[in-house]
Parts: C-alpha cells; structure tokens; sequence
C-alpha cells in the first residue's frame, strides 16, 4: 500500500486537552503527531463528530501549544484531527518539539517546505 501522507508522522506521547466549541474540555493524550495531523487517544468521544473544529493544547512542562483542529475520523480509543492553524508563537515550540523529537530534523523540514501543513495564524 502506498503511502499517502505528506508529513512524517512521529511516535510521541504527550499530555493535551481538546477543548469544544461549547467550553467542554476533554482530557487526552497524543501518540503520534505530524505538522498535518493527530493521534489523540480517548476514552470516549463525547461531542465530537467528524467535521467538527476544536482547539488541541499540548501541555508540555513550561509551555501551552494551541492548535485549531477538525476531527477527521473517530474510532473506539480515539481519533484522528487535521491540523488546521497555529499561532506563530506556538509555531515556533511546535516547530522545536518536532525537531527534538525526530531522529532525522532535515527531513521533517524538508518535507514542511514542500508541503507546509497547518497555517500560522494570520497568514
């Protein structure tokens, strides 16, 4: 099977928070993660339909990176988002969490230039 992806996906564990349109906050955690989309683990998904755009916090020790995404499928331990935008000053944690976390940094940026990814806000 061919592989469809633009963006390496990296296998990393961290803690988020979905946060709803309506306020409600779903506690979750990463597994994997690209400059294009998402694993977030769950026990269940309440609210969530795929379409629907939320906010994704990633709670790393010093540092809160939100990013606007849109749930694109839902199974039974979670569900797969599109990474829509960021704001630049996430971009740049973001951008360092990817790069530290990659055993080979040059490939993931030369794959965010060919193909960027999420939009920094105000773009």
């Amino acid at each position: 099977m061919e592989e469809k992806r633009k963006h390496t996906r990296l296998q990393i564990k961290v803690d988020t928070e979905i946060v709803l349109p309506d306020g409600l906050v779903l506690k979750s955690k990463i597994i994997n993660i690209s400059f294009g989309g998402a694993f977030v683990c769950l026990s269940s998904v309440p609210g969530v339909s795929p379409g629907d755009q939320f906010t994704l916090n990633l709670r790393l020790n010093t540092v809160t990176i939100q990013i606007k995404c849109i749930a694109v499928r839902i199974v039974e331990n979670g569900l797969a988002v599109q990474l829509i935008s960021i704001d630049i000053d996430s971009y740049g944690h973001f951008k360092n969490l990817m790069a530290l976390n990659s055993p080979d940094p040059d490939i993931l940026f030369d794959e965010l230039e060919e193909h960027p990814g999420l939009l920094k806000d105000g773009e």
